[in-house]
């Protein structure tokens, strides 16, 4: 009677050359549950995913000693006046060469109408976004007065009695850092962020402003995007993010926000917008949160707040939490005000329900 060899196990090196001891062949390698990637991957893992996205964020901000942010919302396709200068000169060149040459790099023979009219879509889209040039001067200038801002005593002295009022981030007793803080310790860094999408354009512009005043610092909140590479350069080492969850992503750049700058923006742009004005509406937020629309002539045009007023479908108190304006001093003013009279915390009888019960000075 013939015997049967056992299955051929998988072995496992322990030192990683060929001397193996046979305790080690006799080893079936296993991989642990959270390391398999191939199975984090896959529908069933969506929660595990989704709770990723929360935890690390969180715990990320904790590391670094960041409470809170103000939050700046803009087009992603907005360009610097260098920029779209730089983008249309070549663009004319092109169509210049096109109508009288033939144009190697597109591989086009002279005249050829669909090689033209590309070219000419492509100035024609340039020639609408130039206005957009100057907002992208106006977020850099409004920025970097924050972050300068937010460097002094005054704004220091005005964020830690807003923060004492709210659950810090740095009162939990599961922070992974190495050493634990609390608002009574003295930060080094800032503990107020510029925050934005991280992507180019006027997130890109917002971004640069904060990067470029020693010792503040600037948070990308991006998400994945098949037209989008990465995040700008503009952002603080360990502070930029890449989400794979719209709300995850939303939660994050609204639950650490002190303030929110809309600038002018697309699709993204208004969804950012609408739910934070939906959450200010319905007390959702545990700050009554200014809110700062620059570019009255864009804001006024695309969305009529006056007209959904006179229709009842929002209030005209609603309308009057708005500071529409095109002037980024304006609007820096605004800003500074409401954080150094506390209305971020007080509002007007605004009460989170989380603090009802909470002793006020």
């Amino acid at each position: 009677m013939s015997s049967t060899a056992p299955p051929e196990r998988n072995s496992q090196s322990t030192n990683g050359n060929s001397n193996t001891t046979d305790a080690a062949k006799d080893v079936t390698a296993t991989k642990k549950s959270y390391a398999n990637n191939a199975w984090l991957q896959t529908a069933p893992a969506r929660q595990v995913r989704m709770l990723c996205e929360y935890l690390e964020a969180r715990d990320r901000l904790r590391q670094q000693r960041i409470l809170a942010t103000f939050l700046v919302f803009g087009t992603a396709r907005s360009l610097t006046h260098d920029q779209w200068n730089s983008r249309m000169n070549e663009a004319t060149a092109r169509l210049r060469l096109l109508k009288n040459g033939k144009n190697e790099s597109e591989g086009a023979s002279v005249n050829d109408p669909e090689a033209v009219l590309a070219v000419e879509r492509e100035i024609g889209d340039l020639r609408r976004l130039e206005w957009l040039c100057f907002f992208s001067e106006k977020v850099t200038k409004l920025t970097r007065r924050l972050a300068e801002w937010l460097m002094t005593a005054e704004a220091r002295a005005a964020g830690k009695r807003i923060l004492q009022k709210f659950p810090t981030p740095l009162d939990n007793d599961d922070y992974w850092g190495p050493d634990q803080g609390s608002l009574s310790q003295e930060l080094v860094y800032c503990p107020v962020a510029i925050c934005t999408g991280g992507g180019p354009g006027l997130m890109e512009a917002a971004n640069r402003g904060a990067f470029e005043v020693p010792g503040a610092r600037t948070i990308g909140m991006g998400i994945t995007l098949p037209f989008e590479g990465g995040l700008n350069r503009y952002i603080t080492k360990d502070l930029g993010f890449e989400f794979q969850y719209l709300f995850a992503r939303k939660f994050w750049m609204i639950n650490t926000a002190l303030g929110v700058i809309a600038a002018p923006g697309g699709f993204g742009t208004l969804d950012e917008l609408m739910e934070v004005l939906a959450l200010k509406q319905s007390n959702k937020l545990k700050r009554d949160m200014p809110i700062v629309l620059l570019g009255k002539t864009y804001w006024t045009s695309i969305i009529s707040f006056d007209k959904m007023v006179e229709f009842g479908t929002i209030s005209q108190s609603d309308c009057d939490k708005l500071f529409i304006t095109d002037d980024e001093d304006e609007a820096f003013e605004y800003l500074r005000s409401f954080l150094l009279k506390d209305s971020a915390v007080t509002g007007e009888g605004y009460i989170h329900k989380s603090l009802a019960k909470r002793q006020r000075e």
